[in-house]
């Protein structure tokens, strides 16, 4: 069953880009999440 799992995974997964993220943890439980998309191409 699990190596259905993983299988299946893998087939439907595919290739994932990641992006970087930051993360700040301010006073008075106050977040802040920034991403940085690591694009291949220039956007413009």
């Amino acid at each position: 069953m699990c190596a259905m799992a993983l299988a299946l995974a893998l087939v439907v997964g595919g290739a994932a880009e990641a992006c970087t993220r930051a993360v700040y943890l301010g006073p008075e439980g106050r977040v802040l999440t920034g991403r940085s998309m690591d694009w291949k191409l220039p956007m413009v």
